[in-house]
């Protein structure tokens, strides 16, 4: 896909952007847990734009009834659009600052999603508290464990973030592996490939017992995300 095509299909993706915040602040303000639907909507809206259709596979693993923390690997921008189009009630875990931007931070705000500051203050502790009490009382959660994206496609070394919070909230977390998207936006770079095959394949879930220490855990759950990317290749 040439340069002028993917800046043009990332102007229309910017277009579609502002269009979906601008429905979705008085819809999610009128009509509680309605932004969900077209958070789903933008991200599935921006992965047809690219052509790109992901396959989902293991859906029947995430358990109803409880909070859960969805934790994919994250190797592109394109991983977004991938997990907001999921057919899942999911919350998003922020930095702060994209709040402030507008129209799209609005949107974001009025969803319910978390916010931190990552300056390990009182406040971000805070904010994650918030995140194990919305865990404990259903929410599901996206969480990235790697918390950033790869430069080469492969997988980082993982956070503990996301394993101590299911281990304080005493919910699973769901092993996702998100193949093709590097292909498609490695960091840094437009989304350059169009119609590119993506699968999203969900594991099991995976659970931090009170006992458990969160090294060996996240030893575990890194095999484990390491054999689902592998499936299919």
């Amino acid at each position: 896909m040439g340069l002028l095509l993917s800046w043009f299909l990332a102007l229309i993706a910017g277009i579609w952007t502002i269009l979906i915040s601008l429905i979705t602040i008085p819809s999610a303000l009128l009509v509680k847990g309605s932004g969900r639907f077209w958070g789903r909507l933008w991200g599935r809206g921006c992965c047809a734009l690219f052509g790109v259709h992901p396959r989902l596979e293991g859906l029947e693993n995430v358990p109803s009834g409880t909070g859960v923390i969805v934790a994919p690997n994250h190797a592109s921008m394109f991983d977004i659009f991938v997990v907001w189009g999921l057919p899942l009630d999911l919350k998003w875990i922020m930095k702060i600052q994209l709040v402030r931007i507008p129209i799209f931070g609005w949107a974001i705000y009025v969803m319910g999603n978390y916010y931190v500051r990552r300056t390990g203050s009182g406040k971000d502790l805070a904010a994650l508290k918030r995140v194990e009490d919305g865990l404990r009382g259903g929410s599901s959660v996206v969480i990235f464990p790697e918390g950033t994206r790869s430069k080469t496609g492969a997988l980082l070394t993982l956070r503990k973030g996301a394993f101590r919070a299911a281990q304080n909230a005493g919910v699973p977390l769901i092993p996702t592996a998100i193949v093709g998207t590097y292909e498609i936006a490695p960091k840094g770079a437009l989304p350059s490939r169009r119609g590119h095959q993506v699968t999203v394949r969900m594991g099991k879930p995976f659970y931090v017992r009170p006992d458990d220490g969160i090294p060996l855990a996240m030893e575990r759950f890194r095999e484990e995300l390491l054999r689902l990317i592998s499936l299919g290749k």
